[in-house]
């Protein structure tokens, strides 16, 4: 939380109160997808943000599958939660979980990122994926949250 504070205080939003929020979780989550969880609903709590998902831990499926790794699993896992269409990150391309999906008939939208450039303090060229709170702190609140609910970049037809 300091190295944040020292990295970030000269930014035109910088936001004490927002980090001690931020950082007010549950320390006892035993799983750092629990923990990912919890920071996502504070950041859009923060933001005001309807959140109108619930997450789902693929630890918490019960499902059968021949495999315990790879895309057959994965795919297994996908089927057990009844979804007609699967949204994923352009690398399921390489990984081969397009094709298995395919072969039940289950569609593909692959989110290619859209990352809008800003400034970023003294920064002089733009650093992509640099998180969320860099685009708080340097950009404010109201465009964090365009950025957050704009629509998104989907091939439709994998």
């Amino acid at each position: 939380k300091e190295l944040i504070r020292q990295s970030y205080k000269s930014h035109p939003y910088f936001n004490k109160d927002f980090l001690e929020y931020f950082y007010e979780v549950d320390r006892d989550k035993t799983y750092f997808s629990s923990l990912m969880v919890c920071f996502i609903k504070k950041i859009f709590n923060f933001l005001k943000i309807n959140l109108q998902n619930n997450f789902i831990f693929a630890s918490d499926l019960i499902f059968d599958s021949e495999v315990t790794s790879g895309p057959i699993f994965l795919k297994d896992l996908i089927i057990s939660t009844g979804v007609k269409t699967y949204l994923t990150g352009k690398n399921a391309i390489q990984y081969g979980l397009i094709d298995e999906l395919n072969k039940d008939n289950i569609k593909c939208k692959i989110h290619y990122d859209n990352i809008s450039k800003y400034s970023q303090g003294s920064q002089k060229s733009f650093i992509p994926y640099m998180g969320f709170i860099d685009a708080l702190f340097s950009m404010g609140p109201d465009w964090l949250g365009y950025e957050i609910t704009k629509e998104i970049n989907l091939d439709n037809d994998i």
